[in-house]
């Protein structure tokens, strides 16, 4: 889902006075909403309402605090996340979630009727009358023969402007083709957005390419409001869409303009590909290189990250120096991070072989890499995206001193962090494992049970690691079994599962 913390500032800054504390947490793709208590698990990028003196003292996971009541005191530098502080005393926990929750539910919206008119038709005039209360500015989408193809105005109505769509193309100012001829012509080979100046008034304009292939221009004026931090990030998304949609439209084959980087970055923006489309990719990169591609290759998805806070090398020179490094890869640039998906089957080497030959670059460039495990499936690229992006997560946060980590090695982790679903963990544990973690002074039977557990249920190996004669550990085993159930591996592995979660929890 498309919101960030600039999206949901611009909805709350518009309504309440809004003080800042905490890490910036730029451009980061948020979850839905929650109340926060002091027995909540937190969940990275998640937003939580919290009043001020609930607040955590030391979160241990980067999210974004919209607290309400007092002014936030003594916060540690190294507060993880960040703070939104309304400003206003008469102010209520539910208003606040109910207003970020509306803003998930208009941008969640707004997404999905933007994919489906991508799938069904890719009605540009559609996907821009529904982008209006969005944006609430002027947009103007122009081909790549900079001809207005969608456009909306802004029109004065009871001493207000509205926008509205426009289909009346025939009727455009000279002056504004021939603005198209001034600026956007100049500027067609601009891979980044940029802004300029018309009459006092900013455009924000996002030429659209795919590939190589120059599609045309969107733009956004500030025209009945400021345009927000927030419209920058959603308009980039609008440009993805309506470029997508020009390349279906186009009279020459869709599969024209395919290659694997343009693939793999649809892929992981949840856009459609099609088999046309793969296949025409596959042979393009057969041709150009001998390296790629196999048919039925196995694939390895590698996302990098600098560590470099301070510095940022261009995007362009860091895709070409990993396509260097790994011949038979394809590197990419999403959501701020290098994204290469590598031919595996073609080098014949293990994972650990294989990141020893990353260790090098990564070195170097001051680099953390997160590595996917191996796929043959590139529709399911994002899946492995994710992986790739978890095991980095994980990675630095457990290892910051290593330089790549493998979603193999943080799998189990990763899916007794996610079993309990939207329970608090403690709440699906067993009564007597409850009881036992909870009692007090004594033999700690919840240690032997987790010892027994981790020895196959072997008394003799068991007792042997905890420096106890067989006969002394019995009774203790047969005590546990009044507590919980030993009997099936069902119930062994139900017992297992929640005693790691707990030492998770407790960092035991």
């Amino acid at each position: 889902m498309y919101v960030t913390k600039e999206i949901l500032l611009d909805a709350l800054a518009a309504k309440w006075k809004i003080l800042h504390y905490g890490q910036e947490m730029n451009h980061q793709f948020l979850s839905l909403p929650a109340f926060y208590t002091e027995n909540t698990t937190l969940i990275p990028n998640k937003v939580y309402i919290v009043r001020t003196e609930g607040l955590p003292p030391l979160p241990t996971e980067k999210c974004l605090f919209i607290c309400v009541g007092s002014r936030p005191v003594n916060l540690f530098s190294d507060w993880m996340g960040e703070i939104f502080h309304v400003a206003d005393c008469t102010v209520d926990l539910i208003s606040v979630f109910n207003l970020v929750q509306s803003v998930f539910d208009k941008i969640n919206l707004w997404e999905t009727q933007m994919q489906q008119l991508l799938e069904e038709n890719a009605d540009l005039e559609e996907m821009l009358r529904i982008s209006i209360p969005i944006f609430n500015n002027r947009i103007t989408i122009i081909d790549f023969e900079l001809r207005i193809i969608a456009y909306c105005e802004a029109s004065q109505i009871n001493g207000h402007k509205e926008i509205r769509l426009n289909k009346s193309f025939d009727r455009v100012p000279r002056e504004k083709t021939q603005m198209f001829d001034q600026i956007y012509a100049k500027r067609i080979q601009e891979r980044k957005p940029y802004i300029f100046e018309e009459n006092g008034t900013d455009n924000y304009c996002i030429n659209l390419y795919l590939g190589e292939i120059y599609m045309g221009c969107c733009s956004l004026m500030e025209d009945a409001r400021p345009i927000h931090a927030g419209d920058y990030i959603l308009f980039q998304r609008f440009a993805d869409y309506i470029c997508r949609a020009l390349r279906t439209q186009s009279h020459a084959p869709a599969s024209q303009f395919a290659t694997l980087n343009t693939i793999f970055s649809e892929l992981l923006q949840n856009l459609p590909v099609s088999r046309d489309d793969l296949n025409h990719a596959l042979s393009l990169a057969s041709k150009n290189s001998a390296e790629l591609p196999d048919r039925c290759p196995y694939w390895l998805c590698i996302v990098t990250r600098s560590a470099n806070k301070t510095k940022s090398l261009p995007e362009n020179y860091l895709c070409a120096s990993f396509e260097k490094l790994l011949p038979a890869c394809s590197a990419i640039v999403h959501n701020g991070m290098l994204v290469a998906f590598c031919q595996y089957s073609k080098m014949n080497i293990d994972i650990d072989d294989f990141s020893q030959t990353l260790l090098p670059f990564l070195r170097d460039m001051n680099f953390r890499a997160g590595i996917s495990i191996p796929f043959d499936e590139i529709f399911k690229a994002k899946s492995y995206f994710l992986q790739a992006r978890t095991a980095l997560q994980f990675g630095i946060e457990t290892h910051p001193e290593q330089f790549y980590f493998t979603f193999q090695d943080y799998a189990p982790t990763y899916m007794l962090q996610h079993s309990s679903g939207e329970f608090e963990p403690e709440v699906i544990f067993p009564p007597g494992l409850v009881q036992l973690i909870n009692r007090k002074g004594g033999t700690d039977y919840f240690d032997t049970l987790k010892r027994y557990l981790d020895n196959e249920c072997n008394a003799s190996r068991t007792a042997a690691e905890m420096f106890l004669h067989r006969s002394t550990l019995i009774p203790r085993l047969d005590k546990i079994k009044t507590y919980v159930d030993l009997d099936t591996a069902q119930q062994r592995l139900y017992l297992r599962m929640c005693i790691y979660i707990y030492e998770m929890q407790h960092q035991i």
